[in-house]
């Protein structure tokens, strides 16, 4: 008879790798428009607003539309939400090559958006119906550090198919990289759809022993001994919850945060330097590669101790120093290194931050839980592109969007601290 740690690893070998390739996918898609900028923009004339709208018209239908997706999932299963999302945002990632005009470009992007509305909470959804509580920061982590190694991957490989199919057939660049990225969602989704099983109880690889008790071990988490009163039961009394709103400040924060560097950081790099194209996407995607590290250990030390909310809140200091430090500095290789520094804070925190909703939502309300700290967090995505592109456009430097996002992440860890010290303090009395 395997040990329940040996059925673990059974369940996240065979669930957690489908997951984070998605993930990777998800990420490619969603900012290799940030590497396309660097000639479409040119191109087609966009400034810095008409492309900062456009990243964030994407966010606009992505909000919209998550918590009716995670609901959804809930009701059909995860298996058929995720595929038939999957082949969806594929097709619309592909559609980007036919952006002509900034009325196009704000179209796709809200239709991509659409499309993609949803992959987060369902995922982290999913998990909460295979995965035991004491798993969990590992196994979320995978889905942050996803975006780390899609950006690893992605960059230089949009860096590449930018300039090495450059006017192929006609077509610039990147035309060729959209329509490349977004056919790898397409052929995933249908994998999802023959390889996915729902539930513990669908999987045929597990045994009738294993799957009793990692659902026995699943349903007693759900439903704790405590009183009905003290359980989070429904999505309502969910969104009304201060904690709720706390996580969904500070996942807000830590969402300007990333993606202020990811949509700007490749133009950034292209101002301050001679590069060429492939030579600013290795650039970008380095500091990705040691915040995926940080991501790794930062989710292991957490759940070593056991401990949440200083592995969130101590990393979302250290990416705000990093950040302002970046441009306070002289430019060249300190500038680089503080940027360095600012991502592992980043990463570190992002990768641990879903636990600790995770830790105090159960039931059937999570699903539409994760959903409305991931719609809230995720307005980061709509309003951040706008105002860094104002920002950008009005004062033609780069280090006051530094400074902008070193602030808001600043209080978003100051929210967070706020909001859950008293209840691990409530916790720590109630243990005496």
């Amino acid at each position: 008879m395997r040990t329940d740690a040996e059925v673990m690893n059974k369940v996240i070998w065979r669930i957690v790798p489908l997951i984070f390739v998605l993930f990777i996918a998800n990420s490619i898609d969603r900012v290799n428009v940030s590497f396309a900028a660097l000639q479409m923009n040119t191109e087609l004339g966009f400034s810095p607003r008409i492309y900062g709208f456009g990243v964030g018209m994407f966010f606009v239908s992505y909000l919209l539309f998550q918590i009716p997706v995670a609901l959804f999932a809930k009701r059909v299963g995860v298996r058929l939400c995720l595929g038939l999302m999957s082949i969806a945002w594929g097709l619309s990632a592909t559609g980007m090559a036919l952006v002509h005009s900034p009325t196009e470009f704000y179209v796709l992007r809200f239709i991509l958006g659409l499309t993609e509305a949803g992959f987060a909470p369902v995922t982290l959804y999913f998990y909460s119906i295979w995965i035991p509580a004491r798993y969990r920061a590992r196994v979320t982590s995978k889905n942050t550090i996803a975006i780390a190694v899609s950006i690893v991957i992605g960059a230089p490989l949009s860096g590449w198919l930018m300039t090495s199919t450059h006017t192929l057939g006609g077509l610039s660049g990147w035309r060729w990289m959209f329509i490349a990225e977004g056919c790898v969602p397409v052929l995933l989704g249908l994998f999802t759809l023959y390889y996915l099983p729902n539930s513990p109880r669908e999987a045929k690889w597990l045994s009738a022993d294993e799957k009793s008790r990692l659902v026995a071990q699943l349903e007693s988490e759900s439903a704790p001994g405590a009183s009905a009163a003290e359980r989070v039961s429904s999505l309502p009394r969910t969104v009304g919850s201060v904690r709720v709103w706390a996580c969904a400040g500070a996942w807000f924060a830590l969402t300007m945060g990333v993606y202020g560097v990811i949509f700007w950081l490749p133009q950034a790099i292209k101002h301050l330097s001679n590069f060429g194209d492939f030579t600013v996407a290795i650039f970008a995607a380095i500091p990705w590669f040691v915040a995926g590290i940080a991501m790794w250990l930062n989710a292991r030390h957490s759940d070593r101790r056991a401990e949440r909310l200083w592995h969130v809140v101590l990393p979302t200091v250290i990416g705000a120093l990093g950040l302002a430090g970046s441009v306070s500095v002289a430019a060249g290789a300190m500038g680089y290194a503080m940027l360095l520094l600012g991502l592992i804070g980043l990463g570190a925190a992002q990768a641990v931050f879903w636990a600790i909703p995770m830790d105090f939502m159960k039931g059937a309300a999570a699903a539409g839980g994760f959903a409305f700290i991931n719609l809230c967090g995720n307005l980061a995505g709509l309003v951040g592109p706008n105002v860094i592109g104002w920002i950008r456009q009005s004062t033609g430097s780069f280090s006051n969007v530094a400074y902008f996002l070193a602030v808001v992440l600043l209080l978003g860890a100051l929210l967070l601290a706020v909001a859950m010290l008293p209840r691990r303090a409530g916790m720590a009395a109630q243990s005496r």
